[in-house]
């Protein structure tokens, strides 16, 4: 079992610089650089363990952080998006 969670913005960079600019300084605002670093590695090394080794476990309390960080990702996303 395992998931992981992309934030992914599909926009000509150029041409909305100051739009991505401004959500990056919002999910670092928010999360903090090094620890939204940090947690997406986490969540990349879990899924790729997951996929690959079958029988690793995923602890419970894991998977409920990794849930209230992606809601709270989304969230900002979503506010970010309704502010325009």
């Amino acid at each position: 079992m395992g998931s992981a969670v992309y934030v992914q913005m599909q926009l000509d960079v150029k041409e909305h610089r100051s739009l991505v600019n401004r959500f990056k300084k919002l999910l670092t605002r928010q999360f903090g650089d090094e620890t939204l670093a940090r947690q997406m590695n986490a969540w990349r090394t879990k899924r790729i363990e997951c996929d690959y080794y079958p029988d690793v476990e995923v602890a419970e309390d894991m998977c409920g952080s990794v849930i209230s960080d992606a809601a709270m990702i989304v969230n900002t996303c979503k506010n970010l998006v309704e502010a325009f």
